[in-house]
């Protein structure tokens, strides 16, 4: 990464914390004791899907690991990256689907107690009525003040955070 950041082609902190986080988690546990020469494509992948993670998280492992065994190629510690020619997995589309009403109802019951019982709090019970109501994503919900409230209820979704 620090080499990365010095040629110009930085990552965001966020992201190189992610991948260190994976690498902690998943593979230096698994592979501490076996020499980077010592690995092959097989082997990665054969341990990327013994995990229960999604493809798209053991994509993210696997170009996490790419990235340590490309710069251990580039420093001469090994003689070639053995994921080099590894392709990503594919995609598990998940169904997704919109609430019916009697989801709506269970979720957003039409008594305060009722709604205080599944949400918590009237912040939280108003904030995911509104996403629900709209169709609002969590960054442009968490993005609001009153002054996007307009007259008759209207919202002005002008930006989101992260």
């Amino acid at each position: 990464m620090k080499r990365q950041l010095a040629k110009g082609r930085g990552c965001s902190e966020e992201w190189t914390r992610s991948r260190r986080a994976m690498l902690d988690k998943h593979f230096i546990p698994r592979f501490r004791k076996t020499r980077l020469d010592a690995l092959t494509r097989p082997m990665i992948e054969r341990f990327l899907l013994g995990l229960p993670l999604s493809n798209q998280t053991r994509n993210h492992l696997q170009y996490a690991m790419k990235t340590v065994l490309q710069e251990a190629e580039d420093e001469g510690i090994i003689a070639r990256n053995p994921l080099d020619r590894a392709e990503p997995m594919r995609k598990q589309g998940r169904r997704r689907d919109a609430f019916t009403l009697a989801e709506l109802g269970m979720l957003f019951p039409r008594t305060t107690k009722g709604l205080l019982k599944v949400w918590g709090s009237p912040k939280y019970a108003a904030l995911f009525l509104t996403m629900a109501y709209t169709g609002i994503r969590e960054g442009e919900a968490r993005a609001l003040c009153w002054q996007h409230v307009l007259p008759e209820g209207w919202l002005s979704i002008e930006q989101a955070v992260k």
